[in-house]
């Protein structure tokens, strides 16, 4: 078993990772209907597109990546990166124990490996995706040396 430095990051920085990482999954929903729209404006030459590609890029595109981010980021799983705590990693899966302002453990969460579809690493944190846009993140801090940061992707490999 392996025991994590407690840990969390702030919501912002949740929310910039889970957006880089919606907008890497579907940039070509966002890139078609504008592709569309330009190609109308070329093609007929009708000022009318340019008009549709304006509110589709300053109304449309805004309003639908925040949606969609807040319907992730609002799951019950998205707070399971932000709020301060401390792992448990074993075979079977991690346990996260949440902590409160004064240390003390308030709740727990078990995901086991099976629920964890890919590690993303990225500069600064490892990023498990749990499919349908739901990430846990956990920063690099989290681990004591690169030691544990090994043994710790030797469980997420044994899975």
């Amino acid at each position: 078993m392996l025991l994590l430095q407690p840990f969390g990051i702030s919501s912002g920085r949740y929310y910039r990772i889970l957006f880089f990482i919606h907008l890497r999954r579907f940039w070509w929903l966002y890139a078609l209907p504008a592709a569309l729209f330009l190609s109308m404006l070329l093609w007929l030459a009708d000022v009318r597109f340019l008009f549709l590609l304006l509110i589709y890029g300053f109304i449309v595109v805004p309003m639908a990546l925040t949606f969609a981010l807040i319907s992730c980021g609002l799951h019950p799983v998205g707070r399971y990166s932000i709020l301060k705590k401390h792992a448990e990693v074993s075979a079977s899966g991690l346990c996260l124990c949440f902590l409160d302002d004064d240390g003390e453990e308030v709740s727990s969460a078990t995901l086991s490996w099976q629920d964890v579809q890919r590690i993303i690493p990225t500069a600064h944190e490892l990023v498990l995706s749990l499919g349908n846009s739901l990430l846990v993140v956990i920063p690099y801090e989290a681990f004591e040396s690169q030691e544990q940061l090994n043994e710790f992707m030797n469980y997420a490999r044994m899975r």
